[in-house]
């Protein structure tokens, strides 16, 4: 079943957000990532209703060091 709009507001109690989970694919990305993440924390949705997990695929820049970061921002 896909999530329309009338379908979340069915789904959910009024004034609620579902948790969601951003999952970003990553490598060789450490010019990018920093700029992709800080949008991301500086969304107007509650913090405690989202995570935001960065997949690394042995990335041989910085990317990893950036994203470690962002941990528990």
């Amino acid at each position: 079943m896909s999530m329309t709009k009338t379908n979340y507001r069915k789904r959910t109690r009024s004034g609620s957000k579902i948790k969601i989970s951003v999952i970003i694919p990553s490598f060789n990305c450490g010019k990018t990532i920093e700029k992709c993440l800080q949008s991301l924390v500086n969304q107007d949705y509650p913090k405690q209703k989202y995570e935001i997990l960065v997949v690394d695929n042995l990335s041989k820049d910085d990317t990893a060091k950036v994203a470690k970061k962002f941990k528990k921002v």
